[in-house]
């Protein structure tokens, strides 16, 4: 019994450090300390332009990895990282890591291969895009949900509010 004990206390502690976005990871901001100007360029509507802002809304605290057109950083829970959007199409993809393998996005759990891919065309009148990652409380995984403008604020100043499907712009969810 001793035995089995010591053997699944290893393994629980091989699996947390094996995670790189675990408890004390420190997100972006925290380490590059560029919140102020993240917010400046969110506040300002001319610094907004030509850019893609996420608002992490996970409801956990923890940090998650965060793919956008191949740009990788960590974001906090309640974060917001801002990206250079591209003419044409853009991805954006949340995730851990375990094991070096990319775990915890909806998308691959639902068998949806990739990122949440968006193409610029398709909104010509929007110059800005937003993206918040959401962590549906029956599931373990995250969403990466394409919405408006107003839609992005309201979430990131009432972050527990419940969901309207009706503010979602991904046309794969």
């Amino acid at each position: 019994m001793k035995n089995k004990i010591y053997i699944f206390s290893v393994l629980f502690l091989f699996s947390c450090v094996s995670n790189e976005a675990v408890f004390i990871d420190k997100s972006n901001i925290e380490v590059e300390g560029n919140a102020e100007e993240i917010l400046n360029q969110l506040n300002d509507p001319n610094l907004r332009k030509g850019k893609i802002f996420v608002f992490s809304n996970i409801k956990n605290g923890l940090t998650k990895l965060l793919r956008v057109n191949n740009t990788q950083v960590k974001i906090r829970d309640k974060e917001v990282q801002v990206f250079d959007l591209k003419n044409g199409q853009n991805s954006v993809f949340s995730f851990d890591k375990i094991f070096g393998t990319e775990v915890n996005n909806c998308r691959k759990l639902e068998g949806k291969e990739g990122d949440y891919i968006f193409d610029t065309n398709e909104f010509p009148t929007m110059e800005t895009h937003y993206i918040i990652i959401y962590r549906i409380d029956s599931q373990l995984c995250a969403r990466d949900i394409h919405v408006s403008e107003k839609v992005f604020f309201y979430i990131k100043e009432n972050p527990r509010s419940k969901w309207n499907k009706s503010w979602i712009i991904n046309k794969d969810l």
